[in-house]
Order: structure tokens, then sequence, then C-alpha cells
């Protein structure tokens, strides 16, 4: 039981190491450079994937608990799972992984006023960030003023 118990909080701690490094990637080359007005403590709640973070967590404690040689397990965390995640803080990398994550192309916004027609940089749970076709620049669209929603 001590030992199941073990396994998965260490991986659950080991999964969080990770998902630090995948977040602070994004945020360094994703987020600051498109000057998205959010914090790094926001981002990191609101994109959390549970059916991601579980498994893995369950993979790294596994490998951390039940591989009797602690080099052989640490050598698999790094080279399998750290190496591509540190490279994230690359600047490409990070930028290119926030697109991938967290941009959605070509969408509509319509509010009371105007019709947007653009890529959304950021929905959040009470602002979308967006670039519209017309202007430059990335605005914000708080959510309560959008009337149809997403199309």
């Amino acid at each position: 039981m001590s030992r199941t118990i073990q396994m998965i909080l260490s991986g659950i701690f080991i999964a969080f190491i990770f998902d630090y490094l995948i977040f602070l990637g994004i945020f360094l080359h994703y987020i600051k450079p498109n000057e998205i007005d959010i914090f790094y403590n926001v981002m990191f709640k609101n994109n959390q994937n549970i059916l991601i973070f579980l498994p893995l967590s369950l993979l790294f404690g596994s490998i951390i608990t039940y591989i009797k040689s602690q080099k052989l397990a640490l050598g698999i965390l790094t080279i399998f799972a750290l190496y591509p995640v540190a490279t994230l803080l690359i600047s490409p990398v990070g930028a290119g992984a926030g697109e991938i994550i967290l941009m959605k192309k070509d969408q509509q916004i319509v509010t009371k006023r105007y019709t947007y027609n653009g890529n959304i940089y950021y929905d959040g749970v009470e602002n979308i960030f967006m670039s519209d076709n017309i202007e430059k620049g990335i605005f914000k669209i708080p959510k309560n003023k959008i009337e149809e929603g997403l199309q």
C-alpha cells in the first residue's frame, strides 16, 4: 500500500515539474511576446488537462518507484521526457507550441457592436485575446460582451 502511495505522489510531483517547464516555455515565448494580459498561474490552471496529467503521473511514478536502479530511472526520465520538454524554453519552439496548443485560427466573434474575424491567441475564462484581420495587434474581448459565441 505504501509503495502505491509513493508511486502516485512521486509521479504527481515529477509530472508537475514537466508541466511547469511546458507552460513556462509557452508563457515566455508565446504569451509575453504577444502581450497577452494574463498571469502565469491563470494560464497554467486554465489549460491543465487531467486526462494527460494523470497517466503521465502514473507512468513517471512507476518509473521512479519500480525500477530498481535509480540511475536508470533518472536516465529514462531525463532523456525521454526532460530534454524534449526543456526545448520549449528555446524561443521558436516555445512559440510554436503556444500556437499549436492555444491559438484558434480563422474564428468569428460577434458582439453587440462588431463582428471580428481573425485568430484567437488565447481563450481565457473571462476574456478572449484576438487579432482581427483588419486591425493590427492583439486586443481583448470580454466574454460577457459576446452575443453569439464563437462561430
